[in-house]
């Protein structure tokens, strides 16, 4: 299953979704992947990992996409910053303000 993500690290935001349930498309493969099957995996491991390659990357503001195997087995394919947030920009929007500000803080106290 391909499984997009959004986080802002530093924030209690994330967020993920299958592009396919949504009608999120970029470039229409989904006629050829088809519809994700809902495999379970744990959304807790998946915000972890995803943090993990954010602070790694010192990502702050990211999103991506992640495949989940029969298994719930996690593996990201593609991580990004800045993504659009197009599916969650009204929740993510004072998260990512708030990332923002609290690092100008840091920088210019």
């Amino acid at each position: 299953d391909l499984v997009k993500f959004y986080g802002v690290l530093g924030e209690d935001f994330f967020f993920h979704f299958y592009p396919f349930d949504l009608k999120h498309s970029k470039f229409g493969l989904e006629k050829i992947n088809g519809h994700a099957v809902g495999f379970h995996f744990d959304e807790e491991r998946m915000r972890d990992i995803c943090r993990q390659a954010a602070t790694a990357l010192d990502i702050k503001v990211y999103g991506g996409d992640c495949i989940v195997d029969s298994n719930g087995n996690i593996r990201i394919i593609d991580f990004n910053d800045w993504p659009s947030f197009a599916p969650c920009k009204d929740e993510a929007a004072p998260h990512i303000a708030n990332c923002i500000y609290n690092n100008a803080k840091k920088i210019f106290g």
